[in-house]
């Protein structure tokens, strides 16, 4: 085909788009304008070129061509990020060499164009599956819909979501002078411990974004908040070309796109809003890279194979999420090249390619993934137990990670085998699916995997194209009632029913009311929140170490230039063996039942120099390790204050206090905290003593008071605990307390599948036999091993009894386990009525209709 006018115009318009970052015109467009001109001049149009300059190829279709030449040039951009990350020059020398080689390479692709304005250029557009006509235009009407949504309501940036650590390494990056920083963390105080190195699941993405921001003006939460405007579109572009390949032509494209929308990865526009998240980028190019190497199986073409290789490339190096799903991606062209459209000499160019590849990043990731000491991130989490060593990914978890639409799509699977012989596409569905269910839901295969990619391997089981398979699934039982006699059809008919009815109805339900709550989040918790950084950016030496609770700690990673000796939940390092260490400093610094000389020594191993405590409301978070409650503020603003001329109040607001460590503790002074949860040294009656904890910690005693009561009424438990020997600061304890009525209890035997049979029962009724309450132990903020060896403490709970608990006897069963932050399950759990829950019975609680005090 002749080359297109846009050809010619491409390079002028990036080299005005560059000329008007570097020469500093950029400052007078609004921010959103500010980043589309840089995302532009350093993505969209270098991957345009490069396709159809150097590769001479084009997408075909512009569905096909914007994706492909967005990530193409992303790509582009990261291998030379990549090197310079393995040559480990400074900042401002990659920023210097990004902006020659960009402007080389549109001035040379401008002069190429001026020179050969009058011969004729072949570009050959790839023979994509995307529908033609008015499919097209809708599905670009909806491109630019999102990219509207997302302008009119951007997403909101707070700690609930993965924001603030990426943010903070961007700036990282900048302020450091570094393309690849120890990160946000505070490393340790001299001759403590070996430095921390930089987080292995960084890759190119963060440089590339902080030149965006050094080059659009624009800080880095700024930057990250307007990238779904770019990226959102792009991501749902891709999509629908991946779409393409795995459906037939027509409505059921167009009806898997409307899935997405709707229900994908969870809720499809709150999805799109993580656009930047790593997961997420390496979803769109997965779909990207799958699409052209099934290109390359039609065409047969070196340049496509480059062009995939260089995603390939160009994505691994972004984030090892990418890796993961490529390596999956290639592994599955390796054993089914026949069903890509692979011939035997393209077969053997995908395999040499993806090796050659593979071989780089595996010893590269090898060298800077030293070790992995974060029990945070290694602690078995989020998986479905059928023994000891024996677990798959927990269904629980990808339901919640993927949403019950996803979970609909992998009922359906089995489908695909019977339709594969019909069905050219479900068998290209049936082996994309193949390897993510053997990998992660396979009891043999999933431990060895988990001990090797921790918590990662749930990432995998996203390669599964699910809403694909709904489609075809839906429309092949449509097609076979329709053909066959009447029994076919009302077979056809009730199991789409089903279907329906499980999945489809609870997931509109729940879209229609995350749509009503669209946008209404803001991006900050508190108003004051603002302060305080400000407070760090003017009052503070850069670089200041600060002590706060995990939340307020990546809260402060993200918008603040001070390092943190904590962050929130997995946002930490993976490879960081201080994880623990660092938890216990912040529990020994802000818990009230610790003393200033144990808050000082935590705040030396760290160098910190500045507390910043909470006391605003309660923050909707799970309590793993929050290790912070705001009704603790005045009893640790009493900790501090007794000593003024050690802990210097350095800045107050409505919600926040910042404490200055001006001096050590002065000579001849003690001070030891009060413990209002020590029980009081008395003889306990032998109670229900539950299986002991890490060899020293126990549940010794319960008592329900009142002992009887009415549905709906409060009963307080009063626990005892007491321990036997010293342990160490450990990740949090959770302790399950089951009221299970006796005639739960009274039946000898069980069978699989006892448990749904009582729950029709009981919701038939409305009327229940079984509660369950789940606990930290005194919140999480007094651990085991500040606990006094030898003797008991004691805390009381308030539980409300259910208003339709059914009358009767209730035995009060508890188990004390090690918290996950992922929530463990066991097959037991989903069939039997006893399961991983049951514990040792420990007091009882007699439930009545009525009851006259």
């Amino acid at each position: 085909m002749r080359r297109p006018y846009h050809v010619i115009s491409a390079p002028l318009i990036g080299l005005i788009l560059l000329g008007l970052t570097l020469s500093g015109l950029i400052g007078i467009f609004p921010g959103i304008v500010r980043c589309c001109i840089v995302l532009l001049a350093i993505s969209l149009i270098p991957g345009h070129l490069l396709l159809t300059r150097f590769l001479k190829i084009h997408g075909g279709s512009l569905l096909l061509h914007l994706p492909a030449a967005f990530f193409f040039g992303f790509a582009a951009i990261s291998v030379a990020s990549w090197i310079a990350i393995v040559l480990d020059i400074s900042f401002s020398l990659y920023l210097t060499a990004l902006e020659i080689a960009l402007l080389v390479f549109f001035a040379a692709a401008y002069w190429i164009d001026r020179m050969r304005l009058r011969k004729p250029v072949k570009v050959v557009g790839l023979r994509s599956s995307i529908d033609p006509g008015i499919s097209r235009v809708v599905y670009g009407i909806l491109a630019f819909a999102v990219c509207v949504l997302f302008i009119l309501r951007p997403a909101p940036i707070d700690y609930r979501g993965d924001h603030c650590d990426h943010i903070g390494f961007i700036r990282t990056i900048v302020l450091e002078n570094d393309v690849n920083p120890p990160g946000v963390l505070a490393q340790p105080a001299e001759g403590e411990s070996q430095p921390v190195k930089s987080d292995p699941r960084k890759g190119t993405f963060h440089p590339m974004l902080a030149a965006a921001s050094v080059w659009s003006e624009l800080s880095p939460q700024d930057l990250w908040r307007y990238l779904p405007i770019i990226l959102s579109p792009i991501v749902f572009l891709a999509f629908v070309v991946f779409t393409g390949e795995l459906l037939p032509p027509g409505g059921f494209r167009m009806a898997c796109v409307v899935l997405f929308l709707l229900f994908g990865g969870g809720f499809g526009f709150d999805w799109l809003a993580r656009s930047a998240y790593g997961q997420n980028l390496s979803a769109a190019l997965y779909w990207l890279l799958l699409v052209i190497c099934m290109a390359y199986g039609r065409e047969r073409r070196m340049s496509i194979l480059i062009v995939s290789m260089v995603l390939f490339w160009g994505g691994s190096a972004m984030h090892v999420d990418v890796l993961s799903r490529f390596v999956l991606l290639a592994c599955t062209f390796l054993i089914f090249p026949g069903i890509f459209g692979f011939g035997r000499r393209e077969w053997v160019r995908i395999v040499a390619a993806t090796i050659s590849v593979a071989v780089v990043f595996g010893i590269w990731k090898m060298s800077t993934s030293y070790q992995t000491g974060n029990i945070v991130h290694t602690h078995p989490q989020g998986l479905l137990y059928f023994g000891s060593n024996l677990f798959v990914v927990s269904p629980v978890e990808i339901l919640k990670k993927y949403g019950l639409i996803f979970w609909g799509g992998m009922v359906v699977l089995p489908f695909l085998f019977i339709l594969r012989t019909h069905v050219k596409y479900a068998r290209l569905q049936l082996v994309l699916s193949l390897l993510p269910v053997l990998l992660c839901l396979n009891p043999l295969i999933t431990p060895f995997l988990y001990g090797k990619a921790t918590y990662l391997v749930h990432r995998l089981i996203g390669n599964i194209p699910a809403l694909q398979a709904i489609v075809l699934v839906i429309a092949g039982a449509v097609a076979w009632g329709r053909r066959g006699a009447l029994f076919k059809r009302v077979s056809a008919a009730l199991l789409v029913f089903i279907w329906a009815l499980l999945f489809l109805t609870p997931s509109l339900s729940a879209f229609k009311s995350s749509v009503i709550e669209l946008g209404a989040k803001s991006s900050s918790t508190d108003p004051d929140f603002a302060d305080v950084v400000t407070f760090f950016y003017r009052k503070t030496p850069r670089g200041s170490v600060v002590v706060s609770d995990p939340i307020t700690s990546y809260r402060l990673s993200g918008f603040s230039d001070a390092k943190v000796v904590t962050v929130l939940h997995q946002h930490g390092n993976p490879n960081d063996p201080l994880a623990l260490e660092r938890l216990k400093a912040i529990r020994d610094v802000l818990s009230p039942f610790t003393t200033q000389e144990e808050a000082l020594a935590a705040m030396d191993k760290f160098d910190a120099r500045y507390i910043v405590c909470y006391r605003g409301v309660a923050r909707p978070v799970r309590e793993f390790l929050g290790m912070w409650d705001a009704g603790m503020f005045t009893e640790v603003g009493s900790k501090f204050g007794l000593l003024p001329q050690t802990f210097k109040v350095a800045f107050e607001s409505p919600n926040y206090i910042i404490y200055e460590r001006t001096a050590n503790m002065p000579d001849q002074y003690s001070w030891y905290p009060t413990n209002p949860f020590v029980f009081p040294d008395k003889p306990i009656d032998p109670g229900c003593g539950s299986e002991v904890w890490d060899g020293a910690v126990r549940v010794k005693q319960v008592v329900v008071d009142p002992d009887m009561a009415i549905p709906g009424e409060t009963v307080i438990l009063r626990i005892v605990y007491d321990k036997t020997a010293s342990v160490d600061f450990s990740l949090p304890l959770r302790l399950y307390i089951r009221f299970d009525n006796r005639t739960l209890l009274s039946r000898t035997r069980h069978y699989p599948g006892e448990k749904y049979i009582r729950r029709v029962r009981e919701r038939s009724t409305r009327r229940f036999s079984r509660f369950r309450v789940d606990h930290t132990p005194f919140r999480g903020l007094y651990a085991p091993d500040i606990w006094p060896i030898g003797g008991y403490v004691m805390e009381e709970i308030e539980v409300d009894l259910p208003n339709a608990l059914i009358p009767g006897e209730y035995s009060v069963q508890l188990k004390l386990v090690e918290d996950t932050l992922i929530p463990n399950q066991s097959y037991r759990d989903f069939l039997f009525n006893v399961d991983s829950y049951t514990g040792l019975e420990c007091a009882s609680l007699e439930v009545r209709e009525f009851l006259v005090r």
